[in-house]
């Protein structure tokens, strides 16, 4: 789950190294979110 958001070019690996694990799983499920968002809109 730390990579994730670092690989999708939503934070950087310095920003990443400074959030808490509660934080990146926000960043994890708001990445989720946007992929639903768009395969919806893709259908």
């Amino acid at each position: 789950m730390f990579w994730r958001p670092i690989v999708a070019k939503v934070l950087t690996y310095s920003e990443a190294i400074e959030m808490s694990q509660h934080q990146l799983l926000e960043v994890n499920a708001a990445i989720d979110l946007q992929i639903e968002k768009d395969n919806a809109a893709n259908r």
